[in-house]
């Protein structure tokens, strides 16, 4: 059921990582999604659709409740449609579509000091405080790493035409929180073909 949708969202954290580290410094904790020095508020409840910048504001105030790292985010990818510069190859015109689609945050920690204190925990208060503001829990999987060592879990959401895909990643070395938003509509525009070349399973993708 969302196979499809599992590969965008992988598309979605490509884009989230791409147009963010080109736009701000990086930060020593490794945090990308929100914007530097200004505060979205979330979108009011209601019943119409959601904005890209309305999600990418809730997005944002649950990874602050649950008190993942903040310093050093990075800008958030530009709202609206965005365009691909001159003489760009058709996987990087996909990915200037795709952008406007998308919604995101990510930290990731690979050494020492660059660990946030039970990344499993606060992975799950971000999901309660995303639920708290009307993001309904679709599903939920956990996977062990390879050799048994460490877990996968992803969690669906989906609010008002939107998809949010959740992800934690205990694998030592290594932890992660991925959420990457996909508007429905928005990503229903592109055909089969795109997708794939826009995953990385298409001809021609990798070519810059």
């Amino acid at each position: 059921m969302y196979g499809k949708k599992w590969a965008v969202a992988a598309a979605g954290t490509v884009l989230v990582l791409a147009g963010c580290s080109a736009e701000g410094d990086g930060g020593s904790d490794g945090a990308t999604g929100a914007s530097k020095g200004a505060v979205q508020e979330p979108a009011p409840a209601g019943t119409g659709a959601l904005g890209r910048d309305a999600v990418q504001a809730e997005i944002d105030a649950a990874a602050r409740t649950a008190a993942l790292p903040g310093k050093g985010m990075p800008k958030s990818l530009p709202s609206g449609a965005a365009s691909a510069p001159p003489g760009a190859t058709q996987q990087q015109k996909l990915e200037a579509r795709a952008a406007a689609c998308t919604a995101g945050w990510q930290w990731m920690g690979t050494g020492a000091g660059e660990f946030v204190s039970e990344p499993g925990k606060k992975y799950q208060a971000v999901v309660t405080a995303l639920a708290k503001t009307g993001w309904a829990e679709e599903a939920r999987s956990e996977q062990p790493g390879a050799g048994g060592k460490g877990r996968s879990v992803r969690t669906v959401l989906t609010k008002r035409g939107w998809t949010l895909y959740a992800t934690h990643h205990a694998l030592k070395p290594m932890a992660a929180v991925f959420l990457n938003a996909t508007e429905n509509a928005c990503m229903g525009k592109f055909t089969q073909k795109e997708m794939d070349l826009l995953t990385g399973e298409g001809e021609g993708a990798g070519a810059r």
